[in-house]
């Protein structure tokens, strides 16, 4: 249990320091940061469940970079609530690929053409603000307060709602199937 504890810190982590640099300019210009920084944390978590070292988990970030994606313009459609499955999906196929060898680009987060610059609003010391520390030593995750669950949602979507909606679809025969 420790090790799912320590990714999930890892991933959140990860994507509370890119919120702090990117800004609202990134939401304002059209991105669904779920979709985006998300995508960028599951990598985190899941480059920390796979053992990965410096190198690959750099790669996996920078692989997970690439894959991220989401538009506000989805908002009020039924893909705003595939952004953050595909965040998660492209976390774990960023970090399996990083542990298979593949690489990316290790200026991902700095330079003229990085993440931050590039979905707006970063600032100049991007990388700098991205560095991550240890658990418990000048962390950011532990001065957040998530939400255990989308309480301005208004389907049955699982993980919006509430938690009994959530159950209620993850046990519907139709939904399981789908």
């Amino acid at each position: 249990m420790g090790e799912l504890l320590d990714a999930h810190v890892i991933g959140y982590e990860a994507i509370v320091r890119l919120g702090e640099t990117i800004r609202y300019d990134h939401y304002n210009a059209g991105w669904h940061a779920t979709g985006t920084l998300g995508a960028i944390g599951a990598a985190a978590a899941a480059a920390r469940l796979l053992g990965l070292g410096g190198r690959e988990f750099a790669h996996a970030l920078a692989i997970s970079a690439s894959l991220a994606g989401g538009l506000k313009v989805q908002f009020g459609t039924d893909t705003k609530a595939l952004h953050a499955g595909l965040a998660a999906r492209a976390g774990i196929e960023a970090a399996r690929l990083a542990a298979a060898g593949t690489t990316g680009s290790l200026s991902t987060f700095e330079g003229r053409f990085d993440f931050g610059r590039m979905h707006h609003g970063a600032s100049d010391d991007f990388a700098a603000a991205l560095a991550l520390h240890s658990r418990g030593q000048d962390g950011k995750a532990a001065e957040t307060t998530p939400r255990p669950w989308d309480r301005r949602a208004k389907g049955k979507r699982p993980g919006s709602g509430s938690p009994a909606a959530s159950r209620e679809m993850a046990t519907d025969a139709s939904f399981a199937n789908s």
